[in-house]
């Protein structure tokens, strides 16, 4: 039995590291709950439309992302590798935004269905919703996947998902509510 967990455990691991593009799981479960709050803000909007709130949903995403790569890069600085102090925050940079980019490659998919929407193959305020719950159900497989891949047993990892994909929509709730 162990033998298969392990299995499992590395499947998962290696599925959810390709679905995010690198090893940063919590950066790629930001990054959606970031996306998922800021379509749900654009879709408390009335007058808003799917082309605004992509690039609300892009314009948000790379923001963060360089700023947790700033934040990385800054704190390490001192630890970093170079001959000059320049190198050295030059290279904690580069490492950093390398570690940090799923937070912009999780909302790719919501991206790719907010242009559908922006491009009349779909109603725009139902691409808006469509795309959210692109985001939830990749943060919930997310949940899923890292529950197994620490062994949980399949009942059990769903119920975490299911419970950590409904904090993240209280997060979300929390900041449409703040505006």
């Amino acid at each position: 039995a162990d033998r298969a967990h392990g299995f499992v455990s590395t499947r998962a691991t290696e599925w959810a590291h390709r679905i995010v593009g690198g090893s940063n799981l919590s950066a790629a479960i930001y990054g959606l709950i970031v996306a998922m709050a800021v379509m749900g803000a654009w879709y408390a909007d009335k007058t808003s439309g799917a082309l605004e709130t992509g690039i609300s949903v892009a314009a948000t995403l790379v923001v963060f992302w360089i700023a947790h790569g700033y934040a990385h890069a800054a704190a390490s600085f001192e630890s970093g590798t170079g001959s000059t102090p320049s190198q050295a925050l030059i290279a904690n940079a580069r490492h950093a935004l390398g570690h940090d980019w799923p937070i912009v490659q999780s909302g790719l998919l919501p991206l790719a269905i907010l242009m559908a929407g922006a491009s009349d193959l779909m109603d725009e305020r139902s691409s808006i919703l469509f795309a959210t719950g692109a985001a939830a159900t990749v943060l919930g497989g997310l949940c899923y996947v890292t529950a197994r891949a620490r062994n949980a047993r399949p009942l059990s990892a769903l119920i975490i998902a299911a419970i950590m994909t409904g904090l993240g929509g209280v997060v979300v709730a929390l900041e449409i509510a703040l505006g």
